[in-house]
């Protein structure tokens, strides 16, 4: 009989998470040695603190990350940052717990602009991208029921770009797990919200102190007004904003939620004036999750005159336009600039939309290149924008 040792530590999950040592056997011929007792434990229950090379361990070694489907070069990394993941050969590929592990998560910044990656850094004519916290260039991530594993996700690839998360209209009531999801996105640092249809359903009820027991129940610092489900009269939807701007920062939603019934532009401009003088910090235009409302035509263009005429009278900087749709994102960014504050954003689209941002997308691909053809190219059209060709 051969007996190999070695020291796991067991993970308890819940509120109060930690790590607990356990001496633990790799049996050869199902046999234990004197003075050793037997523990079951599942593998997918554990993370390796130290073990003993041999043959024997390798296995289970590699039997472990197959189950726990990581990367063998994945441990030493930020758990919920692998994706991201930049591997350091002097240290050693194994923790004994998560916490000592390298984080690589970028700390926020009073700095307005964020500094090039090495690989962007070599790119001429790329635009000046807004860090976090943003001013400007916001995006807000809609989620609309993602599990933890799809939020853990979004954050991995994505942290570094998603500066609100919006939990779409009833969502938030009938996802599982929702109190871990928002511990998540709360160590993340991004701050979260209801949609407005949540705050409409309490304001119709008149319930407006449950809803502020809600927000504070949940640790929520934001809060949307909308009356785009049911119309409330201009006065009556500002009391609420000034109600509530005294107990968390304020959006306000401006539009219906109907494709067939629109506001006038001197209501859309006099809406958002009122709403932003009431308290809400910044304004968001509809366009709803399907981009065929509001400031969106049913078929999913873009209401070019309406938004030009708002922008007449109301800074840029204090709007959010919901633009989930390729389409719509690629005509913000190249009308109204990188640093756009676009809304209703799908978690899967948060990567493509900062390639919109900075022209590496065909959509956008010409907006931030200097205005002369380079030398060997030729304007040529391609699904309606003009592109360069190469001659050889």
């Amino acid at each position: 009989m051969r007996l190999r040792k070695a020291t796991v530590c067991a993970w308890t999950p819940g509120p109060e998470e930690h790590f607990r040592s356990v001496p633990f056997s790799l049996i050869v011929n199902d046999e234990l040695a004197d003075n050793e007792e037997r523990v079951d434990l599942a593998a997918e229950d554990f993370v390796v603190k130290e073990i003993a090379i041999s043959p024997g361990v390798v296995l289970f070694f590699f039997c472990f990350l197959k189950l726990r489907r990581w990367n063998p070069l994945e441990l030493g990394c930020k758990w919920n940052t692998r994706a991201l993941m930049k591997f350091d050969h002097n240290k050693p590929l194994i923790f004994a717990n998560r916490d000592s592990a390298p984080s690589i998560t970028p700390s926020p910044s009073s700095a307005r602009f964020m500094e090039c990656t090495p690989m962007l850094s070599s790119l001429k004519y790329l635009p000046a991208r807004s860090s976090k916290p943003r001013a400007i260039g916001i995006s807000i991530v809609i989620d609309t029921g993602l599990s933890i594993n799809q939020a853990e996700n979004l954050l991995s690839a994505a942290e570094s770009y998603v500066d609100f998360i919006k939990f779409g209209f009833g969502t938030a009531f009938f996802t599982g797990g929702f109190e871990k999801k928002l511990a998540l996105y709360r160590a993340s640092g991004i701050p979260v919200f209801f949609g407005g249809t949540i705050f409409e359903a309490y304001a119709v009820r008149n319930q407006f102190n449950d809803y502020l027991r809600l927000l504070d129940m949940n640790q929520i610092t934001y809060a949307e007004v909308s009356d785009g489900s049911l119309r409330m009269t201009s006065e009556k939807k500002c009391r609420y904003i000034e109600r509530l701007s005294t107990h968390v920062q304020v959006f306000s939603e401006v539009g219906s939620k109907s494709d067939t019934s629109s506001l006038t532009v001197t209501e859309w401009v006099d809406a958002i004036k009122s709403e932003l003088e009431a308290g809400a910090s910044r304004v968001i235009a509809e366009a709803r999750e399907s981009g065929t409302a509001g400031v969106c035509k049913p078929n999913g263009d873009v209401r070019a005159d309406l938004i030009f005429e708002i922008l007449k009278q109301v800074a840029n900087d204090r709007l959010i336009w919901e633009a989930p749709t390729k389409k719509q994102q690629a005509w913000m960014v190249n009308t109204l600039g990188a640093n756009v504050n676009l809304g209703n954003i799908q978690p899967d689209d948060v990567i493509s939309l900062e390639a919109l941002r900075c022209g590496l997308r065909g959509d956008t691909f010409l907006t931030f290149l200097p205005e002369a053809t380079p030398h060997g190219y030729f304007p040529t059209e391609i699904s309606g924008m003009s592109c360069y060709s190469f001659e050889i």
